[in-house]
């Protein structure tokens, strides 16, 4: 049986998302090695689990070990995920047959064969919230002229903008996270480095910096597969996953507050609460009953005020 392993980025609060989104694995079939890079502290709830043989590294299930990396780079940690890919097909898994790359505020909603199954054809994208941008955008254009100058060719064919929470490579088409750092790196230097990420508005030539890299990088007439938004629901009809895209996080949301406004709890609040605490346990049961507790009402709420 092949071998897939996943990783993952995170600081802070995001840790609370990192345990659902393993606790989704778990349920969801996945097998094989977790490596979560991070900055700051490792989280609370680690003292729930058995110590692996390695640093750092524990036994999540039979068939599941988690291992954590701190990371000391410059970069937001948004702007380093090819870097992290490459490191881990090179360094530390390298036995894995391939690497998926998860955000953390992401559940998995479907049996874990079918990322495997769908990664055959290259490179397995998900496409944005901002999707499309015209092949004919002039942003597409500029970006065209900007690596034109740094001797790389682009295709301004597409109309698909995917997004950067989600990406999964065969380890041979690792080829296509080379191009991708090559044209961060470039960014980097036409921008005075990666430090920050949603830089200005939309007009800005880089404004969301690692997707921008990400969707510059399938412009090199890449063979990928892109799967439509509703693969993370971000509209409806999701199948796959589920991504709490936006600043309202299901650990940080203010349902109650949120539904007076009109902001009705999303399909990934429901999910993320779903599966809080079925494996690993980031809640205490009380936080837990709370939480379920205020998402209802809002739900309640959002019937009568919409916006």
């Amino acid at each position: 049986m092949k071998k897939y392993s996943i990783c993952t980025l995170f600081e802070k609060d995001y840790h609370l998302g990192l345990a659902v989104f393993i606790n989704s694995l778990v349920v969801n079939g996945f097998s094989g090695n977790i490596w979560a890079g991070y900055k700051g502290q490792l989280p609370p709830w680690l003292a729930q689990l058995k110590p692996g043989k390695e640093t750092q590294s524990y036994i999540l299930t039979e068939n599941i070990s988690l291992h954590f990396i701190e990371l000391h780079t410059e970069k937001h940690l948004t702007n380093y995920k090819p870097d992290f890919m490459l490191d881990i097909l090179n360094i530390y898994d390298p036995h894995c047959e391939g690497l998926f790359y998860f955000d953390p505020d992401i559940v998995v909603k479907n049996d874990w064969q079918v990322f495997v199954d769908w990664i055959k054809w290259g490179p397995l994208l998900c496409e944005d919230i901002n999707s499309p941008l015209d092949k004919n955008h002039p942003l597409r254009k500029l970006w065209v002229d900007c690596y034109k100058k740094y001797n790389l060719t682009l295709q301004s064919n597409k109309d698909v903008y995917v997004n950067g929470g989600f990406v999964g490579v065969k380890r041979n088409d690792a080829d296509f996270l080379v191009h991708w750092k090559n044209i961060q790196d470039i960014m980097s230097e036409e921008i005075g480095g990666l430090k920050d990420w949603g830089l200005k508005d939309r007009t800005y030539l880089f404004s969301m910096t690692d997707q921008d890299a990400l969707n510059i990088s399938i412009m090199r007439d890449e063979e990928v597969s892109i799967l439509g938004k509703n693969a993370m629901d971000i509209i409806p009809g999701g199948y796959i996953m589920s991504h709490a895209i936006g600043a309202f996080k299901p650990w940080r949301n203010n349902y109650i507050s949120n539904a007076f406004k009109g902001i009705s709890p999303s399909i990934t609040d429901k999910l993320f609460w779903q599966y809080a605490n079925q494996f690993l346990k980031p809640y205490s049961t009380l936080e837990l009953v709370y939480k379920k507790s205020t998402l209802n009402i809002a739900a309640l709420i959002s019937r009568v005020i919409k916006r």
